[in-house]
């Protein structure tokens, strides 16, 4: 029962943690990027990613890294490296660029990268280090 309930709260927070990326990132380009408030949404920008990540991590450790799981596992980092790789794209090649600071939108675009690059990290580790 307890195995289901790790799985449960889990999966929540990998949706959470991409529903956090896929709204707060276009947020952060509407502020100057020494801006406080710029800060604020960077730093639940990463809460995002830590979530989803979290959630791979959870269900490796409860499943003693099952096979079956690694694939599940598999199509979750999938997923990240989608939304991530969204919003890079979406924030380096902005359609609306009025009302947007241009630093900003590269800082969002670079974090976006580099969510991708963790993820692809994150598929190759799944497979070596079992």
């Amino acid at each position: 029962m307890q195995q289901v309930l790790w799985t449960i709260g889990a999966i929540l927070a990998y949706i959470v943690g991409l529903v956090v990326i896929w709204i707060i990132t276009p947020k952060m380009q509407r502020y100057s990027i020494d801006d406080p408030a710029f800060m604020g949404w960077a730093v639940l920008d990463v809460l995002g990613a830590f979530l989803a990540f979290a959630c791979i991590v959870v269900l490796l450790l409860v499943f003693d890294g099952a096979m079956a799981v690694r694939v599940i596992d598999f199509f979750l980092i999938l997923g990240i490296i989608a939304v991530a790789v969204r919003m890079a794209l979406s924030s380096l090649r902005a359609k609306y660029v009025s009302g947007t600071h241009r630093v900003s939108r590269i800082a969002a675009g670079i974090y976006g990268i580099f969510l991708a690059v963790i993820g692809i990290f994150a598929l190759v580790q799944l497979f070596v280090l079992g």
